[in-house]
């Protein structure tokens, strides 16, 4: 099992801006340089594998997506969709982590991919991972455990850059039509061919309430789009969630090459108060 992608957006870098183009959008629509470096250095590629037995032996499912490096100083964690990496569901709201990812920093086989094994095996109080609510289908790994140490050493290697904190918007202040820009990983033609290579993606805002902890996007979107940013001028507004009716691992798994044209989006304040919860439980005494 794995995502499908969509054939319709170049990006080009030149002249200090990045411009991108689709088939359904009339008009053409340019990126500052700086937001194109940092919707492209922040994103890794994820694929959360599931062993499943099957006649003749043992197969792996594999789900693939998209997770984004945050920084807060010298500490380094990658956020992604819950739904992504999430392994036994024990009942509403709690779940134990997939044992087995992998990560790199992009899908092209010249990336290494690292493993991340062992998220569901830390103590309660001093967690690898940090999983929001279902709702708000938000999930934070730690890069500080020593057993990860390899893997941030070898995306940093590989020309990954993550996001200052300090450029998360946790607001409210967006509305309808404004014009936002997502970066994207694609890996499968709509043949099922692979074909690895990312992105920017320009993305409207279809629907935003504040009372809500999420917002939707216009979107062109595939599974390999779960956890990925989405970035209103140089600032981190939201991760991408998931499609209507796709709300879990097992969904994914039942419906591999599903497409659409909306998004949901859970809000930045949200991954902002979940990293905060994280940080607290990393620190010293508690």
């Amino acid at each position: 099992m794995s995502c499908r992608g969509f054939k319709y957006c170049t990006f080009y870098f030149a002249m200090g801006c990045v411009l991108l183009s689709t088939r359904t959008i009339a008009q053409s629509w340019t990126v500052p340089a700086k937001t194109g470096r940092l919707a492209m250095g922040c994103v890794v590629y994820i694929e959360s594998i599931y062993p499943a037995a099957k006649p003749g032996g043992t197969i792996n499912d594999t789900i693939c997506g998209t997770g984004v490096l945050i920084s807060n100083g010298a500490k380094i964690y990658v956020v992604t969709a819950k739904h992504l990496i999430q392994a036994e569901i024990l009942k509403p709201d709690q779940h134990t982590a997939n044992d087995l990812l992998d990560i790199s920093a992009s899908p092209t086989s010249n990336d290494q991919r690292m493993g991340l094994r062992g998220l569901a095996q830390w103590p309660v109080g001093k967690p690898a991972v940090l999983f929001s609510s279902d709702e708000d289908d938000l999930a934070i790994i730690s890069l500080q455990k020593a057993s990860y140490a390899d893997a941030k050493a070898q995306l940093l290697k590989q020309g990954r850059q993550p996001l200052p904190v300090a450029l998360i918007d946790g607001t409210d202040r967006h509305q309808v039509n404004d014009r936002l820009f997502h970066s994207f990983f694609l890996t499968y033609n709509d043949n099922g061919a692979k074909k690895r290579n990312q992105g920017l993606r320009p993305a409207i805002i279809k629907e935003f309430d504040t009372r809500s902890s999420a917002f939707t996007i216009g979107i062109f979107f595939n599974q390999a789009n779960n956890g990925s940013p989405v970035f209103k001028n140089d600032k981190l507004i939201g991760i991408v969630s998931n499609e209507a009716g796709i709300d879990s691992n097992a969904d994914i798994l039942n419906h591999p090459y599903k497409t659409a044209t909306t998004a949901r989006v859970i809000k930045a304040s949200r991954l902002i108060a979940l990293l905060k919860t994280l940080q607290k439980m990393e620190s010293p005494g508690h």
